[in-house]
């Protein structure tokens, strides 16, 4: 029997589909490390003095400052990842499906993912949080995202013309 695929298209975003994963399974990497570190400290909910510790084995024990400093900077990693990629995504996925040639999704894509790893790996986790990555990646990813916009801008501006009376 053969593939609905074979006779009939129906894959709209192809670079989408392919990216997809790879910014779910760092997405899901970040928050397994938040969890581990939850786990380690025992902080259930928050990540510093007012954080709800868990009532299960030795809630006598402190956790380490080190421990907590690093749940800090992996919430923080994990909630920036999340603050920043939808709409990343969202905006990549509108000029692909309106007509942005395969590879330059493809290249934003990668630019975009480069640039929110590199502002977690190369930045949040190094020199006290202060690594050249997370300047880097943040300014980047605006960067980038003011340029989809504005490309989103040309590709419908012939519509929105006609759609104004122009």
């Amino acid at each position: 029997m053969p593939s609905i695929y074979s006779t009939v298209n129906l894959i709209l975003t192809p670079a989408s589909l392919i990216w997809s994963p790879i910014f779910a399974g760092y997405y899901l990497y970040l928050g397994a490390s938040v969890s581990v570190l939850r786990a380690k400290t025992k902080y259930l909910v928050g990540t510093g003095p007012d954080a709800v510790k868990g009532t299960h084995k030795a809630d006598d024990q402190v956790a380490s400052p080190t421990d907590v400093q690093a749940l800090q900077v992996a919430a923080r990693a994990h909630a920036n990842f999340s603050e920043q990629v939808p709409i990343s995504l969202i905006m990549t996925i509108l000029a692909e499906i309106n007509g942005a040639p395969t590879y330059l999704v493809h290249a934003l894509y990668a630019a975009f993912f480069s640039l929110r790893v590199a502002h977690n790996e190369l930045g949040m986790k190094l020199n006290n949080t202060l690594g050249m990555g997370r300047p880097v990646g943040t300014v980047g990813t605006w960067f980038l995202l003011a340029s989809t916009g504005v490309y989103n801008v040309g590709l419908g501006w012939d519509s929105f013309k006609s759609f104004a009376g122009y």
